[in-house]
């Protein structure tokens, strides 16, 4: 299941990997799917996980919502010892990343300059796609281009919530959803987290 999850996340909806960058879903989503995999095997396994979750932020500053979500499940599930573990090792990869971004001199203000401007385009993009398209016909057509994973996802979730492999589909699948609100879901790549993780479940 999981290795069906990290095939369509490299592959689904993408008619191509020409002129692509390095934050798209299919570079780090396989990392996110791979550190869900650890993280259900046991606290003993939370440290890869948590790794795996911080290479996948240093290509989209959104994930780390995931480490965040999941920190969580596991107070719940394993108290505080094995959180900051979990923590620790998902944020560690962001540290480095940022302290060789400030030593090769990234972190200028020229660089802070470059990095308002992306996230000003970003905005600037989910405006335009209210007022030119039709995001709710992009989810029509996501569903229906996927729709075996719409028809058999959501009920698996639903059947299998109170087990403790369910909880932790239910808590990612969430942490999808939430991601899709938040980023307002202008661009198709943003479904593809949760069809990849009904595709899982």
């Amino acid at each position: 299941a999981f290795a069906s999850g990290v095939l369509f996340a490299v592959l689904g909806m993408a008619p191509a990997f020409s002129a692509e960058s390095f934050n798209f879903e299919q570079v780090f989503l396989p990392f996110v799917i791979w550190g869900t995999l650890y993280f259900g095997l046991g606290s003993e396994w939370y440290w890869i996980s948590g790794l795996l979750f911080g290479i996948a932020a240093v290509a989209k500053c959104s994930v780390p919502v995931f480490a965040v979500f999941l920190s969580g499940l596991a107070i719940y599930w394993e108290g505080f010892e094995s959180t900051i573990l979990f923590t620790t090792f998902a944020f560690l990869p962001l540290v480095l990343s940022h302290f060789i971004e400030w030593r090769l001199g990234y972190l200028d203000e020229e660089g802070q300059k470059q990095f308002k401007l992306r996230l000003a385009a970003t905005l600037r993009c989910s405006q335009l796609k209210r007022i030119y398209g039709s995001i709710v016909s992009d989810i029509a057509t996501i569903a229906k281009q996927t729709l075996p994973l719409w028809l058999l996802g959501w009920p698996s979730l639903a059947f299998n919530y109170d087990r403790p492999s369910g909880v932790l589909m239910v808590v990612v699948v969430a942490t999808a959803l939430f991601m899709i609100v938040c980023q307002k879901g202008f661009s198709r790549y943003h479904y593809i987290p949760l069809t990849a993780f009904l595709a899982i479940s």
